[in-house]
């Protein structure tokens, strides 16, 4: 029986329209087309070549080259006969044509072709003139046997042909020791004398200076013996740098400006370093909101980031609901030494991206922990509060082995308040304590006593007096008649 093999077929506008991919190898048809195409398992039906034209297309094809072939043509030359006669018919015309070519090549000498511009012909005049313009020196030039290239070596040789150096010194000596004693003496005196004369004309000349040339004298003197460097005037300036002081420094109620914060026990200390020292407290930038509850995330040390484990926009805290670019407050991470002051850096979107939260810029080293305070800004319970970081010895920022754990602790705000009996407290709210209740049942008359006439019905009482009370048995609420000071109504409790 024999085994009929189908292709997948289909009209052209739907396979347009649908633009499958094409499994490895597989052929598709287009059944209006009659065109078929092969698929690579990636492209769609849109990208594949077709692998076969219609005849109606290899017609079109092959008649568009022939007219375009006889159209460039001059009209003399469009025709298969007229190209055979403008070469004679000859057969062997590319032959024919190549060897003449050649053979008048091969009969050209420089004699019979003009000088270009580049290679241009010898001439005895266009080799001094490269010379004389400096196209050959010494390096490219073999030495020859009188005009030698220079060396250390020739040179010493040169100078010690010259020169007798044992000679000179045997001179030398020998006029030394023709000086008898007395000479020397004479020569001592004298000069000793000339040195006591310069002596006595140099302290002359000082003293001959006014206070008013020596205080004007601004110019920089150098080159003074056992000086290095310059000497400058009093009152110019000059950069001292690596100096020992050999007592106390008097400034004479004058300021020293410009010092850094001290880092070791002996350095001076500028006056905003210990103001902040004396205060003991550093102020960071106020959060937004604040959370007393694990913010959980992957935290980086490195970055000083935590970062949400999926892609999360980032939660309300407190009742705020925050922007990217504001600060949040964390006081009970699980991990103690991630609690600080973070800016929300990315806000995260569901399914986006993650939120990330970044250790603000004044309190992500470990010199600005300790002592640093910040206030709350916004909050159901933590708004209006402030709170100051303790952190233990030896405290190194984002260490995990306890000595990296900040503590914030309350110090304004609710923390200011204590609550009293059958009340609690959390952040800056206070409840009733319910587990305490106090009773107490009153009859009509002290009900009276304590808030006037007491009425109960539907509709509201005529002419009440300023305390009256009103039960709506309708509705079940509870209606004191009060007075503001400019008119008086039912109020309800």
């Amino acid at each position: 029986m024999a085994t009929l093999i189908q292709i997948r077929r289909d009209t052209q506008a739907n396979w347009t329209s649908n633009d499958p991919v094409l499994a490895v190898g597989e052929l598709a048809y287009s059944t209006d087309q009659f065109k078929l195409k092969v698929g690579n398992g990636s492209s769609n039906w849109s990208q594949l070549d077709y692998i076969n034209a219609t005849p109606t297309e290899i017609t079109s094809e092959i008649n568009s080259a022939i007219s375009t072939l006889i159209g460039e043509a001059p009209e003399t030359l469009d025709t298969l006969n007229e190209l055979a006669a403008a070469i004679n018919d000859d057969a062997s015309f590319y032959t024919t044509v190549n060897n003449s070519i050649s053979n008048a090549i091969d009969a050209i000498d420089t004699d019979d072709i003009e000088e270009g511009a580049t290679n241009l012909y010898f001439t005895d005049q266009r080799a001094i003139d490269a010379v004389a313009n400096g196209s050959f020196t010494t390096d490219v030039v073999e030495e020859g046997a009188s005009n030698l290239y220079f060396t250390d070596q020739r040179a010493l040789d040169a100078t010690s042909a010259a020169y007798d150096a044992s000679g000179s010194a045997s001179t030398a000596e020998s006029n030394a020791n023709s000086y008898t004693d007395g000479e020397i003496s004479s020569l001592d005196s004298s000069l000793k004398s000339y040195a006591d004369t310069a002596e006595s004309d140099a302290i002359t000349s000082a003293n001959g200076y006014t206070d008013s040339e020596v205080a004007s004298h601004e110019q920089t003197t150098s080159g003074v013996h056992g000086v290095t460097g310059d000497v400058v005037g009093t009152t110019d300036s000059q950069t001292i740098s690596n100096k020992t002081l050999g007592s106390n420094l008097i400034a004479d109620s004058n300021k020293i400006t410009g010092l850094g914060n001290p880092t070791q026990s002996g350095d001076a200390a500028n006056k905003a370093y210990v103001d902040s020292t004396a205060q003991g407290l550093r102020a960071l930038p106020a959060a937004e909101a604040l959370s007393n509850s694990n913010i959980a995330g992957t935290f980086s040390s490195a970055n000083n980031t935590i970062t949400a484990d999926s892609n999360v926009s980032f939660p309300e805290v407190d009742g705020v609901t925050l922007s990217q670019g504001e600060n949040i407050f964390l006081v009970n991470q699980t991990n103690a030494w991630e609690n600080g002051s973070y800016v929300l850096t990315a806000a995260g979107e569901a399914g986006v991206s993650p939120w990330i939260l970044t250790r603000c810029d004044f309190c992500n080293e470990t010199a600005e922990i300790a002592g640093s305070f910040e206030f709350v800004t916004s909050g159901t319970t933590y708004g209006k509060t402030g709170w100051v970081a303790t952190v233990p010895d030896g405290f190194t920022l984002n260490a995990t082995d306890g000595s990296g754990d900040i503590s914030w602790v309350q110090f304004s705000g609710a923390g200011t308040y204590d609550a009293g009996n059958g009340l609690e407290i959390n952040g800056n709210t206070f409840s009733i304590d319910t587990d305490i209740t106090a009773t107490k049942t009153y009859v009509d008359g002290e009900i009276e006593s304590i808030i006037g006439l007491v009425v109960s019905s539907a509709a509201k009482p005529s002419s009440p007096g300023v305390g009256d009370a009103w039960f709506d048995t309708v509705t079940g609420n509870l209606y004191i008649y009060s007075n503001d000071g400019d008119s008086s109504q039912w109020v309800q409790v």
